[in-house]
């Protein structure tokens, strides 16, 4: 048995198996860039007008006053979308514009539509503009070669716009893992029947490996529910891709039907860790498999399964993806802990925020690997190491939230 930070340590260097790929800019949320990306365009392209209104030149209007209006001839229309060269003598001339369209040469300021008093063929200009009112120009928000997205950097919906802006199409990320989740054991029921004949349990883990997955951005899918059976098993894995990332639930303690680390071996896998000094969750078993992807099996009890993902396999897709190690919160017991001090504990736990006295966490109740009714009340975990067994009341605890973040960060 190892400890969780050797665990680590070898999940990290399984990381360093990671491989890139080039994907198509609207598939790049939530992805890892591999790459600094500096734009090779200007945003805006060209100088184009920020509203409709009339394009002018601003030697014909400088004197206009509401004592004094200046009338200018209007020659023509300037749609975005299209481009329209005026030729000749533009002097007390005007071009009605819409939002986006490019400035016509000779032009050099814009009249919102609602400032001025159009006819047919005329429009009368009520004040003097100053000169580039109401233009967007040529690389005002986007420069060539500014820095759009460093390697490394997550990519969110705001960084897609904005590489968008710039005219990227594709980016260079690193690839995530399809993943596939098994639960396995006789005891797994698949009918109500089953259940109320003492035959079996429900399913938990399946769902919520699947959901847990989805949740942070992987392509996740459920491969079904395995009887106690290194062959039924086996079946499963034999055509899997290269790449993908096996999960399953149970199968891996030292029961007679413990069968997930004798398969491994037996395909030709190697097992990188089989059984971490944790609590819940002892029994979890890491593997390399012949076929270049990866297996974790995790303990069966929903709880431990939970935990498994959260700081087993999350670190391992934050390894694959280039990105640091996850930094916890810290926050205040608000009841004491009891331990014992050769385990990392994993606490279901709930963490308010206080406006004055910063984050509070308070363990649940129901603890026991078995109980889902805590860990959907839970929004977070606490984590315990060190040798102190007994934390007291105010003692500062490490916290991670049970998905992407905690509910309550809007407060902050």
């Amino acid at each position: 048995m190892i400890s969780y930070d050797k665990a680590l340590e070898i999940i990290a260097g399984e990381g360093l198996l990671r491989t890139i790929e080039k994907r198509p800019l609207i598939e790049c949320l939530g992805r890892v860039s591999s790459e600094t990306v500096r734009s090779a365009h200007d945003s805006p392209p060209f100088d184009n007008s920020a509203m409709d209104g009339f394009a002018v030149r601003h030697a014909d209007v400088r004197l206009a006053s509401a004592q004094s209006p200046v009338g200018l001839h209007v020659i023509g229309t300037v749609t975005a979308g299209s481009e329209s060269v005026f030729e000749g003598d533009l002097r007390g001339k005007a071009v009605q514009i819409m939002t986006g369209a490019p400035i016509p040469a000779g032009f050099d300021c814009v009249l919102p539509l609602e400032t001025v008093s159009p006819t047919s063929n005329r429009v009368l200009i009520p004040y003097a503009p100053e000169r580039g009112d109401h233009i967007r120009r040529t690389g005002e928000d986007i420069t060539t070669g500014s820095l759009l997205l460093r390697a490394g950097e997550r990519i969110s919906a705001e960084t897609m716009m904005l590489a968008a802006s710039a005219g990227v199409a594709s980016l260079q990320v690193f690839k995530q893992p399809d993943v596939i989740v098994f639960s396995t054991g006789d005891e797994v029921a698949e009918t109500t029947a089953a259940v109320r004949a003492k035959a079996g349990i429900y399913d938990a883990n399946g769902p919520y490996l699947v959901a847990a997955a989805q949740r942070e951005g992987l392509s996740a899918r459920f491969g079904g529910r395995i009887a106690d059976s290194l062959q039924a098993l086996k079946t499963q894995l034999k055509d899997l891709q290269a790449g993908t990332l096996v999960i399953s639930t149970g199968g891996v303690s030292a029961g007679v039907h413990d069968f997930v680390p004798e398969l491994i071996t037996k395909m030709g896998g190697e097992i990188l860790f089989h059984k971490v000094a944790i609590k819940p969750g002892k029994p979890i078993l890491f593997a390399r498999l012949p076929g270049g992807g990866h297996y974790f099996g995790l303990p069966g009890n929903p709880a431990a399964a939970a935990v498994g993902f959260r700081f087993f396999v999350i670190p391992f897709i934050r390894a694959l993806q280039n990105l640091p190690p996850e930094k916890p919160l810290t926050a205040r017991l608000n009841a004491s802990v009891s331990r014992k001090n050769d385990l990392t504990l994993f606490l279901k736990a709930s963490v308010a925020l206080n406006l004055d006295n910063g984050l509070w966490v308070d363990p649940l109740d129901g603890q026991e690997s078995f109980k889902t009714m805590s860990l959907a009340k839970a929004n977070a975990f606490i984590r315990i190491s060190g040798n102190a067994s007994r934390l007291t009341v105010a003692t500062y605890v490490d916290v991670f939230p049970i998905g992407c973040q905690f509910p309550f960060h809007e407060a902050l």
